[in-house]
C-alpha cells in the first residue's frame, strides 16, 4: 500500500504524477503493484507498479524530476515538501520511486 495525500492522489490517478519521493525506511519493490489510499483504513483508490528505486540528495532533483512530482518546477516541489516533511535540506538522501498506474 502506498499512501499519497487526497490532492496528490488525484493526481497520480491523472497520470501527472510519476515519481515520489519518501523518508520511509520501508522500501518499495520495483517490478511490485502497490494499492493506491489516501489514508491508512481506506478503500483502495487504484494501483501503481514500481518501475524503478534509486537514493537521491534533495538537491540533484532536475526540473523534469519535478514535473514528474506533479508540480511545475523545483520551487513548488521544494514548497510541497515543507508542507508535507517540515523543512527542506538539500543535502538530505530521499529513496525515489519512479512508477506508472496499473491493473490489479
Amino acid at each position: 500500500m502506498v499512501i499519497f495525500k487526497k490532492r496528490l492522489l488525484e493526481l497520480v490517478l491523472q497520470g501527472r504524477k510519476t515519481q515520489t519521493r519518501r523518508l520511509h525506511r520501508h522500501r518499495l519493490r520495483p517490478g511490485k503493484i502497490y494499492q493506491l489510499k489516501d489514508n491508512y483504513y481506506g478503500q483502495p483508490q487504484g494501483f501503481i507498479k514500481i518501475k524503478r528505486r534509486f537514493e537521491q540528495r534533495l538537491g540533484d532533483m532536475t526540473e523534469e524530476e519535478a514535473r514528474a512530482e506533479g508540480v511545475k518546477d523545483l520551487a513548488d516541489f521544494r514548497e510541497l515538501w515543507k508542507s508535507i516533511n517540515g523543512d527542506w535540506s538539500p543535502d538530505q538522501v530521499v529513496t525515489a520511486y519512479e512508477f506508472e498506474l496499473a491493473e490489479k
